[in-house]
């Protein structure tokens, strides 16, 4: 009886060292991850204000200003038409 028990336990032994030793690398390995997943989200974030500020119309305007796209325009005035009138 002692003969099977020693190797049982001694095979038991080191399946837990097998099994504790997996699981650190694993928590590290998830360590590793969040922190991956947490610089990621950051960024997304910071692209993402990048993006709303180049689509507003303010920044628009300033880049278009600045490359001199704009002009400004003449009124049209009705009562004072240039143009023929269908009378």
């Amino acid at each position: 009886m002692k003969k099977i028990l020693i190797p049982v336990f001694l095979l038991l032994f080191i399946v837990n060292i097998y099994a504790f030793v997996t699981g650190i690398n694993l928590a590290d390995k998830i360590t590793f991850y969040e922190s991956e997943t947490k610089k990621l989200h950051q960024e997304n974030q910071d692209l993402e204000t990048k993006v709303f500020a180049v689509d507003s119309l303010r920044y628009a305007v300033s880049l278009a200003d600045g490359l001199k796209f704009t002009k400004k325009a003449q009124p049209v005035y009705l009562d004072n038409l240039k143009y023929a009138l269908n009378k």
